[in-house]
């Protein structure tokens, strides 16, 4: 049968675990707490990209008033002013706690030393230091809006809702009870549509809450109501000057939401042009360089993040699908290796380092890592896809159609899969199941030469000429240019006596595959039976010399392509 030419072993499939559609926040705005809030203040948290994003956007707040007994900045002393922020921290709570030793149950000093307490990380008693505010003035919205930060800041979704919904209770009108109530009905992962709506209610009661639009951007991206997101987004363009940063990385995430890589990758260059040091900026254009198939650049750009991570898997395994698609095996081989290390039951991991492996050629190796990555995640159809092309690549036909039919199991709409069991099948002389492959092929991709070349091949070779030149037609309409259709074809028809039209096709597939002798012998055969005997000598002469030089230099010819 004809040289089958395969697709590249990189696949798409291979972003997994990396969605540059996640929300990506990337400014952490943390101060030091004295013990008077009078404003929002807003702390974003990005988390390993191995897990989920819960972005916690937080809100320290405490009531103004007589009792707030904050030093102003011309008060403190120099020393005081530049010392490290947690000595200020315990020097605050001191001075709380001593306040609060002349009247225990005065609610702002609780609220204030709690919140305090959260910063020094002293959970439980910060936690307590909340809850006896709010006891101490149960009707007060503020304390119980510190208390739901308390609990938010601690993860404890279910009880900090509970607390911002009294605090909405007690103070409808409040922007930041409505804002810390979305932000825990978000964080707790349930249906985010009331989450939406309370971040919603928080912009209608105070607009000017620049970090909060932004979150309610990300949480309209999850929810894949992009128009609003494109809504919320335009209302930041008119509040924000050119050139922000935070401006240009979300419309780079929503960009990349709707389909539109391209753009997102301007977006983030720009993003990154106005803060270059930012590695979540960096990596979210890595993962979108990746998406439109600029392997070298995505691996360029990935490099300092290689470097000041190494203990991300995120960065290792990204860095290595990039070094494996721009050529560098070896060094894709050593980040594959660096990601297993770091996330050794990754299936993802094995898979792709079982595909640099097969790229060297060292197939009993990649084997043990796709066979590794099969058992780890017995549902991947990745590592059962790669399994089943390496085994092939080794010779190994009935293992190979084994990991490919739990591929096709897995994922019966994917063209590649079908192709290559079909070709499999085909090879090991099971043709009914080969032509069973191809069928299905041409169901579901319609408009891909590869199923009608594989059909128009078996059916040739059974005899059945006729059917076999109208599928072989139908594959060359699909693909004019293919040498395996020219092939095919022109040789069909000199076999049906249609030996003049079958010199146009094979003169086009010596044109596509000129160290190929047997094309050369084939298109010989159709000249000498035509009586254009110089014509046909000069072919069989080229053939000669294409296997002598095969001879000379092993592994030349046809080139085909070993998955």
């Amino acid at each position: 049968m004809a040289a089958r030419t395969y697709h590249s072993v990189s696949r798409q499939d291979h972003l997994l675990n990396c969605n540059p559609a996640s929300p990506s926040v990337f400014s952490v705005l943390s101060r030091p707490i004295t013990a008077c809030y009078n404003e929002w203040r807003m702390t974003s948290h990005r988390k390993e990209l191995s897990s989920f994003a819960i972005v916690l956007a937080l809100a320290l707040l405490v009531p103004t008033g007589t009792r707030c007994q904050a030093q102003s900045s011309s008060q403190r002393s120099h020393q005081e002013r530049f010392a490290p922020a947690a000595q200020s921290l315990e020097k605050a709570e001191g001075e709380l706690t001593t306040k609060l030793a002349a009247n225990r149950k005065d609610a702002a000093l609780l609220s204030s030393r709690g919140l305090l307490r959260l910063q020094l990380n002293k959970q439980n008693e910060a936690l307590a230091d909340l809850q006896d505010a709010v006891q101490a003035a149960p009707t007060s919205a503020q304390f119980e809006i510190n208390l739901a930060y308390g609990l938010l800041f601690i993860q404890k979704f279910q009880e900090s809702i509970a607390a911002a919904r009294t605090a909405v209770t007690l103070e409808d009108r409040s922007y930041a009870a409505h804002g810390l109530l979305g932000r825990a009905l978000l964080a707790a992962g349930g249906p985010a549509k009331e989450g939406i709506r309370q971040l919603e209610r928080s912009l209608e009661l105070n607009p000017d809450q620049t970090d909060l639009r932004f979150e309610l951007v990300n949480a309209l991206r999850q929810e894949k109501d992009f128009p609003a997101a494109g809504v919320q987004l335009r209302i930041l363009k008119d509040e924000l000057p050119p050139g922000d940063v935070r401006l240009e990385y979300t419309q780079g995430t929503l960009s990349a939401d709707l389909g539109y890589p391209e753009a997102a990758v301007v977006n983030f260059r720009r993003a990154l042009q106005f803060k270059p040091g930012s590695e979540v900026v960096r990596q979210d254009l890595a993962a979108a360089l990746v998406r439109i198939g600029k392997w070298s650049e995505a691996a360029e750009v990935l490099v300092p993040l290689a470097t000041s991570q190494p203990g991300s898997y995120q960065v290792a395994y990204l860095h290595a699908l990039a070094l494996e698609n721009s050529q560098h095996a070896k060094e894709a081989e050593a980040e594959a290796r660096r990601a297993v290390t770091l996330h050794a039951d990754s299936a993802d991991a094995h898979t792709l380092l079982g595909l640099t492996l097969s790229s060297q050629n060292r197939y009993d190796e990649a084997i043990s890592e796709l066979t590794r990555a099969a058992e780890i995640a017995p549902d991947s159809f990745d590592a059962e896809f790669y399994l089943g092309r390496t085994r092939y690549a080794r010779s190994d036909t009935a293992g190979a159609a084994a990991a490919l039919r739990k591929a096709v199991s897995l994922r019966p709409e994917d063209p590649e899969a079908r192709f290559l069991l079909g070709t499999i099948l085909e090879v090991s002389g099971d043709s009914e199941g080969a032509v069973q492959q191809y069928q299905e092929l041409e169901r579901i991709s319609p408009n891909d030469a590869r199923g009608y070349l594989g059909l128009g091949g078996i059916l040739g070779r059974g005899g059945d000429i006729e059917e076999a030149l109208g599928q072989l037609r139908r594959a060359h309409e699909l693909d004019p240019s293919s040498f395996e259709a020219n092939m095919a074809l022109g040789r069909t028809l000199a076999k049906a006596g249609k030996v003049e039209e079958s010199i146009g096709f094979l003169e086009q597939a010596a044109k596509e595959s000129r160290e190929s002798p047997e094309v050369h012998y084939q298109l010989a055969l159709s000249l000498q039976r035509m009586g254009r005997r110089a014509e046909a000598a000069k072919e069989f002469a080229e053939v000669d010399r294409l296997n002598r030089r095969r001879r000379v230099e092993p592994g030349m010819g046809t080139g085909n392509s070993k998955p």
